[in-house]
């Protein structure tokens, strides 16, 4: 993936994560665009650029939600890393692979944030399990939708 093309996808999962809060708030704390896009990333490249991806991402969330600025850029690393790392080992880049990283990812970004706020001494209440579970769900059905999307692209080209 070349540069410019992660630049403009990071602008893109911006603008839609600022839609998504305008038009609907409840809905911008369950989609993370910014998480697909570091899964995406890693699976199509290697850890190395997974992690960029994610700390930039991460970075930027933080910098929109307008929180202390690092929970997000670290748990968006590490996933970056962890998917670019398992990407070197296992095919990935099939639907239920590729599903499976995303709802991986989801839960362990909630359980790196959290566990991060604790450690921090901030206050850091665990969702119910209800809400990862949207999480999960929500995550997943948008990163099976840009998937079929990307792999349908891909298709049609001469």
């Amino acid at each position: 993936m070349r540069a410019s093309r992660i630049v403009v996808a990071l602008t893109l999962a911006a603008g839609a994560q600022v839609l998504l809060a305008t038009v609907a708030p409840g809905a911008a704390g369950v989609l993370d665009f910014f998480l697909l896009l570091t899964v995406s990333c890693a699976v199509t490249t290697n850890q190395m650029t997974g992690m960029l991806v994610g700390t930039v991402a991460g970075l930027i969330q933080d910098a929109l939600l307008a929180t202390l600025v690092g929970p997000s850029a670290f748990a968006k690393t590490l996933i970056g890393y962890l998917v670019g790392r398992l990407g070197m080992r296992f095919e990935l880049q099939q639907t239920l692979p590729y599903l499976a990283c995303i709802a991986g990812a989801t839960l362990l970004q909630v359980a790196t944030w959290h566990a991060l706020h604790l450690v921090l001494g901030l206050p850091a209440e665990v969702p119910p399990t209800g809400v990862i579970a949207m999480q999960v769900a929500t995550n997943s059905v948008a990163g099976a939708i840009t998937f079929s999307a990307g792999r349908w692209r891909k298709r049609k080209r001469p």
